[in-house]
């Protein structure tokens, strides 16, 4: 059997080197898919560097004011116990408020009655603050009339008053007792008094004594 190929000779050669350039094509377009992958991957990944850079960053600033707003909370805290360190050092240095402070708290000593117990004495601002208990409402209101009659005290006023049914009679009140056997104590009302302390008093009372030596010293 006899076969004629009747194909011209230049397409049996030229064949070949078409499917080798479809080929080198397709190897190109893969290169190029290939490189534009990596190049998108190395954009993404350096954006999520820088991204993660930033969130580091904002993290630190953060953390960083949580402790100047921590050291700001401390450093009010402690201006505001100097100041009120400052104002009793004034309070003790300046003498008409020492005298006057000396003054009252003689006149509590003085008109405190029995069944009444002082507790707790503060100075604010030109205001004197008394806490304490007694047996009864009456001793309180008798109490804070007899401080009202004081020349070192004004506006004196009863600004609280509560029972308290768990108080106990203080200690060394000897009424309390009946043959060494504890007697049911009584209920306690707890108070809380405040009054203007009468500076101007104290600067007389000053006034006067120096008038009056200054007069001796003449005789």
């Amino acid at each position: 059997m006899i076969r004629i190929n009747l194909l011209p000779h230049d397409v049996l050669v030229e064949r070949p080197p078409a499917r080798g350039k479809e080929l080198g094509a397709a190897g190109g377009l893969f290169a190029a898919s290939l490189a534009a992958i990596a190049t998108v991957h190395t954009l993404q990944t350096a954006h999520l560097t820088e991204v993660s850079a930033i969130a580091d960053d904002l993290e630190k600033q953060v953390a960083t004011l949580r402790k100047q707003n921590q050291n700001l909370t401390e450093l009010t805290i402690h201006k505001k116990d100097r100041e009120e360190k400052i104002r009793t050092l004034v309070a003790l240095v300046d003498r008409p408020s020492r005298v006057a402070s000396l003054r009252v708290l003689d006149e509590l000593s003085r008109h405190t009655p029995e069944k009444l117990w002082l507790t707790e004495y503060q100075e604010h601002q030109g205001f004197a603050r008394i806490r304490g208990k007694s047996i009864n409402a009456q001793t309180i209101a008798a109490f804070a009339h007899n401080l009202s009659s004081s020349p070192y005290l004004g506006s004196v006023e009863i600004r609280e008053t509560q029972q308290d049914l768990t108080a106990q009679t203080p200690q060394g009140d000897k009424s309390a007792t009946l043959e060494g056997v504890a007697a049911a104590a009584p209920t306690m009302t707890q108070f809380f008094i405040e009054a203007v302390i009468n500076h101007k008093a104290v600067s007389s009372e000053k006034s006067g004594s120096a008038t009056s030596s200054r007069g001796e010293g003449r005789k």
